[in-house]
């Protein structure tokens, strides 16, 4: 009885991918680039030499300030659970943003206290554990 088949054999056609290929990659002999030897590696002073492109005058915000306005920062650190719930209870009440009441805390606390008298302390502090 005779083999019928319902259509030809892919396998029997030449593959039209195989003219797009290189007789080398096809006989397996890929050419591999050589490394840059000793010689081709610029010298340290045609690097020097080379000018620089001029910079753009943008400036660059860290992600700590990016999207606030000028003079503030993100912040992070870790409060006590029940100043934490203080500090919400005294926003809600005066109806502001923890950020404003986090604000009035801090500012009506530093008042209170010379900035440049507590550095001075603290370089003599740390210069008497140093010696």
């Amino acid at each position: 009885m005779a083999d019928k088949r319902m259509g030809s054999n892919p396998l029997s056609r030449p593959d039209p991918v195989d003219a797009l290929l290189s007789t080398d990659i096809k006989n397996g002999s890929r050419s591999i680039q050589s490394k840059p030897s000793i010689n081709s590696v610029p010298s340290i002073q045609s690097i020097q030499s080379r000018e620089r492109p001029p910079r753009r005058e943008t400036i660059k915000k860290d992600a700590s300030r990016a999207g606030l306005p000028d003079g503030w920062t993100r912040f992070s650190f870790i409060v006590r659970e029940d100043y934490e719930e203080k500090v919400k209870a005294l926003a809600f009440w005066n109806r502001q943003g923890i950020k404003e009441t986090m604000d009035e805390i801090i500012r009506q606390y530093l008042s209170k206290k010379s900035v440049s008298s507590i550095l001075d302390e603290a370089t003599q502090a740390h210069n008497k554990r140093g010696s």
